[in-house]
Protein backbone atom coordinates (compact mmCIF):
# COMPACT_ATOMS: atom_id res chain seq x y z
CA UNK A 1 0.00 0.00 0.00
CA UNK A 2 1.73 3.42 -1.24
CA UNK A 3 1.96 6.17 1.28
CA UNK A 4 -0.07 8.98 0.42
CA UNK A 5 2.32 12.16 -0.56
CA UNK A 6 2.17 14.75 2.16
CA UNK A 7 1.37 18.74 1.47
CA UNK A 8 3.47 21.16 2.55
CA UNK A 9 2.09 21.96 6.09
CA UNK A 10 2.08 18.19 7.06
CA UNK A 11 5.89 18.02 5.92
CA UNK A 12 7.00 20.83 7.06
CA UNK A 13 5.16 19.77 10.58
CA UNK A 14 6.96 16.14 10.00
CA UNK A 15 10.58 18.09 9.48
CA UNK A 16 9.81 19.83 12.86
CA UNK A 17 9.08 16.44 14.59
CA UNK A 18 12.00 14.66 13.34
CA UNK A 19 14.30 17.87 14.08
CA UNK A 20 13.05 18.02 17.65
CA UNK A 21 13.41 13.89 18.39
CA UNK A 22 16.32 13.73 16.51
CA UNK A 23 19.74 13.29 18.79
CA UNK A 24 21.52 15.16 15.90
CA UNK A 25 18.75 17.21 14.78
CA UNK A 26 19.25 18.40 11.12
CA UNK A 27 17.09 19.43 8.42
CA UNK A 28 14.85 17.12 5.97
CA UNK A 29 16.88 16.68 2.71
CA UNK A 30 13.10 16.86 1.05
CA UNK A 31 12.12 20.08 2.34
CA UNK A 32 12.43 22.96 0.17
CA UNK A 33 14.54 25.09 2.27
CA UNK A 34 17.39 23.21 3.23
CA UNK A 35 20.53 24.76 2.16
CA UNK A 36 23.31 21.84 2.63
CA UNK A 37 26.22 23.55 3.86
CA UNK A 38 24.37 24.39 7.18
CA UNK A 39 25.27 22.65 9.99
CA UNK A 40 23.03 21.28 13.41
CA UNK A 41 23.79 24.67 15.01
CA UNK A 42 22.29 26.56 11.73
CA UNK A 43 19.21 24.17 11.71
CA UNK A 44 15.99 26.94 12.94
CA UNK A 45 14.81 24.36 14.00
CA UNK A 46 17.23 22.57 15.80
CA UNK A 47 17.68 23.44 19.68
CA UNK A 48 21.35 23.82 19.40
CA UNK A 49 20.29 26.54 16.72
CA UNK A 50 22.78 29.79 16.82
CA UNK A 51 20.82 32.90 14.83
CA UNK A 52 24.48 35.33 14.65
CA UNK A 53 26.00 32.43 12.65
CA UNK A 54 22.84 31.47 10.77
CA UNK A 55 22.46 35.22 9.36
CA UNK A 56 26.26 35.44 8.40
CA UNK A 57 25.96 32.05 6.55
CA UNK A 58 22.87 33.37 5.14
CA UNK A 59 24.50 36.78 4.06
CA UNK A 60 26.92 35.35 2.67
CA UNK A 61 25.34 32.25 0.66
CA UNK A 62 22.56 34.64 -0.70
CA UNK A 63 21.99 37.85 -2.37
CA UNK A 64 19.71 40.54 -1.82
CA UNK A 65 16.66 39.06 -3.61
CA UNK A 66 17.39 35.59 -1.69
CA UNK A 67 17.27 37.40 1.53
CA UNK A 68 14.14 39.08 1.23
CA UNK A 69 12.33 35.93 -0.43
CA UNK A 70 13.63 34.44 2.89
CA UNK A 71 12.18 37.29 4.94
CA UNK A 72 8.82 36.95 3.42
CA UNK A 73 9.22 33.24 3.69
CA UNK A 74 10.03 33.16 7.33
CA UNK A 75 7.67 35.81 8.34
CA UNK A 76 4.42 33.65 6.37
CA UNK A 77 5.80 30.49 8.34
CA UNK A 78 6.20 32.38 11.81
CA UNK A 79 2.37 33.31 10.91
CA UNK A 80 1.26 30.23 9.92
CA UNK A 81 2.48 28.67 13.72
CA UNK A 82 0.95 31.75 15.31
CA UNK A 83 -2.25 30.76 13.69
CA UNK A 84 -1.91 27.04 14.44
CA UNK A 85 -1.01 27.68 17.75
CA UNK A 86 -4.15 29.79 18.36
CA UNK A 87 -6.17 26.84 17.34
CA UNK A 88 -3.95 24.50 19.67
CA UNK A 89 -4.84 26.89 22.45
CA UNK A 90 -8.45 27.36 20.99
CA UNK A 91 -9.60 23.61 20.28
CA UNK A 92 -7.71 22.64 23.97
CA UNK A 93 -9.82 25.40 25.55
CA UNK A 94 -12.88 24.27 23.78
CA UNK A 95 -12.04 20.43 25.13
CA UNK A 96 -11.17 21.78 28.71
CA UNK A 97 -14.99 24.00 28.75
CA UNK A 98 -16.56 20.73 27.53
CA UNK A 99 -15.27 18.40 30.01
CA UNK A 100 -16.12 20.97 32.93
CA UNK A 101 -19.26 21.52 31.52
CA UNK A 102 -19.92 17.78 31.36
CA UNK A 103 -18.55 17.12 35.26
CA UNK A 104 -20.65 19.96 36.56
CA UNK A 105 -23.61 18.26 34.62
CA UNK A 106 -23.01 14.51 36.19
CA UNK A 107 -22.36 16.53 39.62
CA UNK A 108 -26.33 17.82 38.94
CA UNK A 109 -27.51 14.65 37.64
CA UNK A 110 -25.76 12.83 40.78
CA UNK A 111 -27.21 15.34 43.28
CA UNK A 112 -30.48 15.28 41.58
CA UNK A 113 -30.61 11.36 41.98
CA UNK A 114 -29.47 11.71 45.50
CA UNK A 115 -32.81 13.83 46.21
CA UNK A 116 -34.83 11.64 44.06
CA UNK A 117 -33.77 8.45 46.23
CA UNK A 118 -34.03 10.11 49.16
CA UNK A 119 -37.88 11.31 48.28
CA UNK A 120 -38.43 7.35 46.86
CA UNK A 121 -36.66 6.23 50.66
CA UNK A 122 -39.20 8.36 52.43
CA UNK A 123 -42.23 6.86 50.25
CA UNK A 124 -41.55 3.63 50.82
CA UNK A 125 -41.12 3.92 54.55
CA UNK A 126 -44.85 6.17 54.78
CA UNK A 127 -46.16 3.18 52.83
CA UNK A 128 -44.45 0.24 54.88
CA UNK A 129 -45.98 2.70 57.66
CA UNK A 130 -49.37 2.65 56.32
CA UNK A 131 -49.36 -1.32 55.51
CA UNK A 132 -48.41 -1.80 59.08
CA UNK A 133 -51.09 0.04 60.12
CA UNK A 134 -53.81 -1.28 58.18
CA UNK A 135 -52.43 -4.77 58.95
CA UNK A 136 -52.60 -3.96 62.48
CA UNK A 137 -56.23 -2.36 62.27
CA UNK A 138 -57.36 -5.48 59.94
CA UNK A 139 -56.09 -7.61 62.62
CA UNK A 140 -59.36 -7.12 65.02
CA UNK A 141 -61.42 -7.63 62.06
CA UNK A 142 -59.90 -10.70 61.05
CA UNK A 143 -60.30 -12.23 64.41
CA UNK A 144 -63.71 -11.14 64.52
CA UNK A 145 -64.59 -12.46 61.27
CA UNK A 146 -63.28 -15.91 61.90
CA UNK A 147 -65.11 -15.97 65.07
CA UNK A 148 -68.41 -15.25 63.47
CA UNK A 149 -67.65 -18.19 60.60
CA UNK A 150 -67.26 -20.64 63.37
CA UNK A 151 -70.01 -19.81 64.86
CA UNK A 152 -71.82 -19.36 61.54
CA UNK A 153 -70.16 -23.34 61.21
CA UNK A 154 -71.41 -24.51 64.53
CA UNK A 155 -75.24 -23.13 63.89
CA UNK A 156 -75.45 -24.86 60.62
CA UNK A 157 -74.43 -27.74 61.95
CA UNK A 158 -77.15 -27.21 65.17
CA UNK A 159 -79.92 -26.76 62.71
CA UNK A 160 -78.95 -29.68 60.79
CA UNK A 161 -79.43 -31.97 64.25
CA UNK A 162 -81.84 -29.98 65.09
CA UNK A 163 -84.03 -31.00 61.44
CA UNK A 164 -82.43 -34.26 61.87
CA UNK A 165 -85.43 -36.37 63.18
CA UNK A 166 -87.98 -34.50 61.04
CA UNK A 167 -85.87 -35.76 58.21
CA UNK A 168 -85.66 -39.24 59.22
CA UNK A 169 -89.17 -39.24 59.95
CA UNK A 170 -90.02 -38.29 56.12
CA UNK A 171 -87.25 -40.41 55.07
CA UNK A 172 -88.69 -43.65 56.87
CA UNK A 173 -92.53 -42.52 55.58
CA UNK A 174 -91.44 -42.14 52.36
CA UNK A 175 -89.27 -45.64 52.44
CA UNK A 176 -86.49 -43.45 51.48
CA UNK A 177 -84.15 -45.60 53.50
CA UNK A 178 -81.21 -45.11 52.31
CA UNK A 179 -81.20 -40.79 52.27
CA UNK A 180 -81.78 -41.64 55.91
CA UNK A 181 -78.94 -43.68 56.50
CA UNK A 182 -77.09 -41.05 54.23
CA UNK A 183 -78.71 -38.37 56.90
CA UNK A 184 -77.81 -40.38 59.95
CA UNK A 185 -74.34 -41.10 58.86
CA UNK A 186 -73.46 -37.28 58.37
CA UNK A 187 -74.78 -36.79 61.87
CA UNK A 188 -72.81 -38.59 63.60
CA UNK A 189 -69.92 -36.66 63.96
CA UNK A 190 -71.51 -34.09 65.14
CA UNK A 191 -73.50 -36.33 67.59
CA UNK A 192 -70.14 -37.58 68.89
CA UNK A 193 -69.17 -33.96 69.43
CA UNK A 194 -72.00 -32.88 71.08
CA UNK A 195 -72.30 -36.02 73.35
CA UNK A 196 -69.11 -36.98 73.77
CA UNK A 197 -68.40 -40.68 75.42
CA UNK A 198 -72.08 -41.26 75.97
CA UNK A 199 -72.19 -42.01 72.58
CA UNK A 200 -71.46 -44.93 70.75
Amino acid sequence: METPPLDDKARKMRDLLSSFYSPHPSMSPNSPNTISKFTSSDDINSSSFQPDHYMNLMAHEMNLEGLLHKHVEMVTQIKNLDTDLQMLVYENYNKFICATDSIKRMKSNILGMEGNMEQLLDKIMFVQSRSDNVNTSLTESREHIEKLNKTCNLLRKIQFIYDLPDRLSKCIKAEAYADAVRFYTGAMPILKVVFGRYWS
